[in-house]
């Protein structure tokens, strides 16, 4: 029999429901936790659950049961939405999004696949822990060399990126405002000036406006925007891709 038809109909399905769980999920982020939206979030990850569970798309479904059993613990109150599990549950939307897109019907799941789902096995058991930083400075270089200062609204996108930055060996100042940015600019010399690009959020045009000689600056974005010709475009990936800074 062919399941042609089936399987765009499974894509079309499945597509408005990662768009919902991918707004939902922002709104809780921003507002805070709301049984409503999570029992929503639950709903639609069942219902792609049990659409690839027809169709036999077993990567597919083994990824929403898990993103189910934590949607359920966040649901029932069993665990507060950290920024760790913030991360995690873009990661699986993003990984989800890819294969319904894409690999629909894969097999298999992939190195990064499996240790996706290893990861939501073991929440909230194993969350990562402070990580030792090396520093990559001689010790002739001032310690402000190595410094990155992190512009960002979302505690999530901090999250992550101050965690990739760290692992290479960076120290990361935060600021999750314009004014308490400028204020660190005036102190401190900073290697880099990390500003995800979102819509809506604070761009590099801001910084931009009050150091327009600033050359150091990195600009990541969840969507192709428009950047300022003299700050550099390092990364071109969203943040919310879990190694974005390491594969740039």
């Amino acid at each position: 029999m062919d399941i042609t038809q089936f399987l765009q109909e499974f894509q079309l399905e499945a597509g408005e429901h990662l768009d919902l769980l991918g707004s939902s999920l922002l709104k809780l982020e921003r507002e805070g936790m709301d049984a409503a939206v999570l029992r929503q979030m639950f709903l639609s990850a069942h219902t792609i659950k049990g659409g690839a569970s027809m169709l036999s798309l077993g990567v597919i479904k083994a990824l929403t049961h898990a993103l189910e059993d934590v949607l359920g613990a966040l649901r029932d109150g069993v665990e507060p939405l950290e920024p760790y599990t913030t991360a995690l549950l873009f990661e699986t939307l993003d990984a989800l999004q890819g294969l319904i897109e894409g690999e629909l019907q894969l097999k298999n799941p992939t190195p990064e696949l499996e240790d996706l789902l290893e990861r939501l096995a073991a929440w909230p058991r194993e969350k990562p822990g402070p990580r030792e930083v090396k520093s990559t400075q001689s010790p002739s270089q001032p310690l402000e060399s190595s410094a990155v200062l992190l512009l960002e609204p979302s505690n999530t996108a901090r999250w992550t990126l101050k965690n990739q930055l760290e692992r290479q060996g960076f120290e990361v100042l935060e600021c999750d405002t314009l004014t308490e940015a400028l204020e660190q600019l005036e102190h401190t010399i900073f290697a880099r000036v990390l500003c995800p690009n979102e819509p809506g959020g604070i761009g590099p045009q801001n910084l931009l406006e009050r150091y327009p000689d600033l050359k150091n600056l990195w600009v990541t974005a969840l969507e192709q925007t428009e950047v300022p010709p003299n700050a550099q475009l390092l990364i071109k990936r969203p943040w919310t891709e879990e190694l974005a800074l390491e594969q740039t």
